[in-house]
């Protein structure tokens, strides 16, 4: 490689490198989980079981299943510690009852840092034979519910938010504008945010929530649409291999 190709090279992998942190700057991750099915913390390095029966939360067709007779619970670092503003999450998600009924508020999605300290949990606080509420809480007992019942076997996208600085939490459904209908948690939390976690509570109710398309970031806009953005490490690769056919070509 000559002199003005190796500039080129190092300038292309600046450049990628730039534009990378320019489209990740307010994601901390994207998930799909297009992963082959089976358990997620097998399947997937990034996800680790902080408590529960290791493997139970599995990979199926590309979504994550979990089942309220089971009892993992896992949770996947953002790469930070939030200690000021805003962190939000979206995902995809429906639920399915095989013998509903209950009020037992089991939440089962939620911001937390380290394996106790759980905040703006989302959780199915009621459920029959007509449909299911959703609620936010900061606690394990509900604190605020949906306006309406949701239908089972019907996808909705979940939205999340946690203001570290006011310490409450805001939860959405449907939403496309920050300024749409949310409810909020009707006392404050004051716990930073490393990671986001699923839940299996071995609820009475037993519902099974499939789970989706997660995204986590520090403004809504991030949240609202899935799109996988290539890892910064990809971009490079990309590049290199650009790079390389640019060599061949001068060369021949």
């Amino acid at each position: 490689m000559n002199n003005k190709l190796f500039i080129a090279a190092a300038s292309a992998i600046i450049a990628i490198g730039t534009l990378s942190n320019v489209l990740q700057a307010d994601v901390y991750f994207t998930e799909g989980f297009d992963y082959a099915d089976g358990s997620l913390t097998t399947v997937s390095s990034d996800w680790t079981r902080h408590s529960g029966t290791e493997g139970q939360i599995q990979v199926v067709g590309g979504q994550i299943l979990l089942t309220d007779s089971q009892s993992e619970d896992v949770n996947r670092l953002i790469g930070t510690t939030v200690t000021t503003g805003t962190v939000f999450a979206g995902f995809d998600f429906s639920v399915s009852a095989s013998n509903p009924g209950g009020t037992d508020f089991e939440y089962f999605a939620h911001f937390g840092n380290g394996s106790s300290d759980f905040t703006a949990r989302m959780d199915i606080n009621t459920a029959d034979a007509n449909g299911f509420l959703v609620g936010i809480s900061h606690t394990s007992a509900a604190q605020a519910s949906w306006g309406s019942t949701l239908d089972y076997d019907t996808v909705y996208r979940a939205i999340i938010g946690y203001d570290r600085d006011s310490g409450l939490a805001n939860l959405w459904i449907d939403a496309s504008l920050e300024t749409d209908t949310s409810i909020v948690t009707t006392t404050s939390d004051a716990n930073n945010v490393e990671g986001f976690y699923f839940r299996e509570s071995n609820s009475s109710v037993n519902e099974t929530t499939v789970v989706d398309d997660l995204i986590v970031g520090s403004t809504f806009n991030d949240v609202v649409v899935f799109s996988s953005v290539p890892e910064p490490s990809s971009l490079i690769v990309l590049g290199l291999f650009g790079l390389v056919g640019l060599s061949r070509r001068r060369k021949s």
